[in-house]
């Protein structure tokens, strides 16, 4: 299993006393705090009171990211859990509680590289669900290290290189259901390292995609190695597959055609006796023939001047070439 550690955590925090929706839709928080690392610290609180003095509302909302920049690309990401050291300071009331929680995209920390601001009371993005957030996902009041499913949006987030979660109370928060006087909902974590505590962290099954074109060398099989190096590992050989497109159209094949040539190599070394395929595999060899085209496109980047001919034998061998295949 891979696991990535959290490089920003921290909560935003707000108090109202007009409305629960003035609170709950508040754009700037009253206070924040960065990166704890408290043995005990409240990560995610809801509270309501009312009486003689007023009423006030409170949400603390609970912010943490994720730096997957390595996982960004030629994997296969599977499994992905959020895990947490708790507390056994947590909180529910009234009667029958839990401290429910609802984990959904967070729009703060920049590049999981920022810390937060009161102005990111409201920076997360409430349409887009990192986990179920169908109510059975619990904050737990114990000191057992503990996690949270994410599911398959959170997972291509990865692509983007941040992960970035906001964990927000469940039956009133997330739902935007106001709270009856006396509610009081929290969840605490421990992020002491010297105390058995430490970092929030992702853990997750990542699968290298590997090279996928094809033989090397008449390796083929992820059982077998290449220089030592297992088949599933290898995504790139010198830099290749380049593929070379575009116009390449058949003047003695059998019933001529326009081809889609691949070379499966650095294109360095493009040249006589270089192969050529029909396929991005280099699977199949280009049928015997010559071949006139008018442009080389590798990776978007023209070559006016290249591969204006070529001949090809039944090998897919290239015999003759003028100008040379080597723009």
């Amino acid at each position: 299993m891979a696991t990535v550690n959290a490089s920003k955590w921290g909560m935003v925090k707000y108090e109202g006393t007009s409305s629960w929706s003035a609170t709950r839709s508040a754009g700037t928080g009253s206070s924040t705090y960065n990166n704890p690392l408290n043995s005990n610290y409240k990560s995610f609180y809801l509270e309501y009171t009312s009486g003689s003095k007023g009423s006030e509302w409170t949400i603390r909302r609970w912010f943490i990211a994720f730096d997957v920049s390595s996982y960004a690309a030629d994997y296969t990401i599977t499994n992905l859990k959020l895990y947490y050291k708790p507390t056994a300071s947590g909180s529910a009331t009234p009667g029958g509680a839990t401290s429910k929680v609802a984990i959904v995209k967070s729009t703060a920390q920049g590049d999981a590289d920022t810390n937060l601001t009161t102005a990111d009371f409201d920076s997360y993005d409430q349409s887009v669900d990192y986990a179920d957030n169908d109510g059975t996902d619990v904050w737990l009041d114990g000191t057992t290290l503990s996690y949270f499913d994410l599911n398959s949006t959170a997972i291509s987030a990865f692509s983007g290189s941040y992960l970035k979660v906001c964990i927000l109370e469940y039956v009133h928060d997330y739902s935007n259901a106001a709270p009856i006087n006396g509610t009081l909902i929290s969840g605490y974590g421990n992020y002491d390292v010297e105390l058995g505590g430490g970092q929030m962290y992702l853990s997750f099954t990542a699968t290298a995609i590997g090279w996928n074109y094809g033989d090397i060398n008449s390796t083929t099989s992820p059982e077998e190695k290449l220089n030592g190096i297992e088949y599933a590992d290898i995504s790139v050989v010198n830099g290749v597959p380049l593929i070379i497109t575009n116009n390449f159209e058949s003047s003695s094949v059998p019933g001529g055609g326009t081809y889609t040539i691949y070379y499966i190599g650095a294109l360095a070394n493009l040249t006589v006796g270089s192969v050529l395929y029909s396929n991005s595999s280099g699977a199949t060899a280009l049928p015997a023939g010559t071949y006139a085209g008018f442009n080389v496109d590798v990776f978007g980047c023209t070559v006016a001047s290249g591969c204006s001919v070529c001949t090809i034998n039944s090998d897919g061998l290239v015999t003759s070439a003028s100008p040379p295949c080597c723009p």
